[in-house]
């Protein structure tokens, strides 16, 4: 093993990062240093386990895809369809352990530059050149003599089938994004399996992967306005599937995207030689940045923080739902947005949905009157290890239920809430509310049944006298009054939509 690190090493240069998959590739960005973290070069590192059931993967179906398109059109199924398709690399996360030298660090970290520390890497690709990790996840090895040089290689071990070690493979999947407690007496007993499992291998299962001189480089410069271009500028968080099929294409026209903030490097991909867009790992956004607008589409439990600073420099914050996961977080933004002349909408679609006003209209509902409104919702099932499941995006009615809560209550003018109720099975989430106007909500939330296209729903509003319902965001019918045969003697309309 080589041990020993000198600060003065330590070269300063804005390096592209390489991440193996099928191999060894250059050009992905370094994962931002966050508070209380450190980044650290490798030199040795041992792949131990595959970490299953994080994204959802979607087979190669044929049938699925016509499904799609049949539904919701051909340009919006290849958008979905592109987007799955290049996300293999970021589907990859394993288990690892190995050795390295701490190369920078956040004030709010206790280690120190040059320091030699074994790590725990507990979702990661297969393998990186620099990986960045609380320091939880690094242990302090004895000084020993310093490098001459800085490392040219690392040394890489695969995965070994029968690998086995509880301790370790409790930390499989954690994340310090997840709200879940750190096991910290699993790590500690972790540790003292590292040195030996560095040390001996399978036969053949070692390689040596050439590194870059040491660096970082958590962002891409960010390219001059063209001096012809007037839109308003963007920054966008979170560059799921989401935001590449639904945010991305619809914006694009009217507004010009100078940056887009994505903690995984692989999810954004090796950065092109040449772009006008530019890329950045960090989780906020940074002192230096400044933009008309912020698209915030990540984690839903840092929605309402990105929010907050974007709206503290002026910009509107433009947030996917939901717009906050506690209390608190709600208590903040509101607070902000009293002090500051920043902007926010929430992204809650169902607000702006072409069936409010035909329903409206046909229901003949006047202001304060009201609604009604009972839903069936069929949610995919999630991966278990899926970051919906995480204690700090709270719980499926806060992640999806929303939607349909809030368009009850903005169908109702927001009136105040007279009576609420939540029961949770072990296959659905059973909701009611009663607000002041009178109007009754339930809404039975599940994972159990067919997943033709993904998200189905199906939902009743109900008047004194008239009923519409609205299936998957697409089809709609209204009656009112009495069916009979004569003309004018009831009020039947039958529209659809494609959204």
């Amino acid at each position: 093993m080589r041990l020993g690190w000198t600060e003065a090493n330590a070269l300063r240069t804005m390096t592209p990062m390489r991440v193996l998959g099928v191999d060894w590739l250059d050009g992905y960005l370094d994962e931002a240093l966050q508070s209380g973290h450190a980044r650290v070069q490798v030199l040795e590192w041992r792949t131990l386990a595959p970490v299953p059931d994080l994204y959802f993967v979607r087979e190669r179906d044929l049938r699925m895809v016509f499904n799609y398109v049949r539904d919701v059109g051909l340009i919006t199924t290849a958008r979905k369809v592109l987007s799955r398709s290049r996300e293999a690399l970021r589907n990859q996360k394993f288990l690892s352990c190995g050795l390295g030298i701490v190369t920078a660090t956040d004030p709010g970290s206790a280690r120190q530059i040059g320091t030699n520390v074994y790590f725990i890497a507990p979702s990661h690709p297969r393998c990186m050149e620099r990986v960045v990790l609380p320091d939880d996840l690094t242990w302090v090895i004895a000084a020993s003599a310093p490098l001459s040089a800085a490392p040219t290689s690392l040394t890489y071990i695969d995965v070994d089938p029968s690998f086995e070690n509880p301790s370790l493979q409790s930390l499989a999947g954690w994340s310090i994004h997840s709200g879940a407690p750190f096991p910290r007496s699993a790590a500690c007993l972790a540790w003292k399996a590292i040195p030996e499992l560095l040390g001996s291998s399978p036969r053949g299962s070692r390689r040596s992967l050439p590194t870059s001189v040491v660096g970082d480089r958590e962002r891409t410069r960010r390219p001059p306005r063209p001096s012809d271009d007037s839109r308003p500028s963007v920054a966008l968080f979170g560059l799921g599937n989401y935001a590449k099929t639904v945010v991305l294409p619809n914006i694009k026209k009217s507004l010009r995207i100078e940056c887009i903030h994505e903690i995984d490097p692989t999810q954004i991909g090796r950065i092109p030689q040449a772009t006008d867009i530019a890329y950045d790992s960090s989780p906020s956004l940074r002192d230096d940045e400044r933009y008309d607008a912020v698209f915030v589409a990540g984690f839903h439990h840092t929605h309402a923080e990105i929010a907050i600073k974007a709206i503290s420099m002026g910009a509107a914050a433009v947030v996917e739902k939901p717009v906050a996961t506690t209390e608190e977080q709600l208590r903040l933004l509101l607070d902000a947005l009293m002090v500051h002349r920043g902007r926010f909408f929430a992204c809650l679609q169902r607000r702006y949905s072409a069936f409010n006003a035909w329903a409206r209209t046909d229901l003949g509902v006047i202001s304060g009157e009201p609604i009604s409104y009972h839903a069936i919702v069929f949610e995919v099932p999630l991966p278990p290890a899926h970051w919906y499941k995480w204690p700090s995006s709270r719980s499926r009615l806060v992640s999806n239920g929303c939607h349909w809560l809030d368009h009850f209550l903005y169908l109702n003018e927001f009136s105040g809430v007279e009576r609420q109720h939540v029961f949770s099975a072990s296959d659905a989430v059973n909701v009611s509310v009663e607000l002041t106007n009178g109007a009754l909500f339930t809404l039975v939330l599940t994972d159990r049944g067919a997943n033709r296209l993904g998200v189905q729903d199906y939902i009743e509003l109900r008047t004194r006298d008239g009923t519409a319902s609205i299936t998957n965001s697409s089809s709609y019918r209204a009656e009112r009054g009495r069916r009979c045969a004569c003309a004018g003697g009831c009020v039947l309309s039958s529209r659809s939509t494609r959204t």
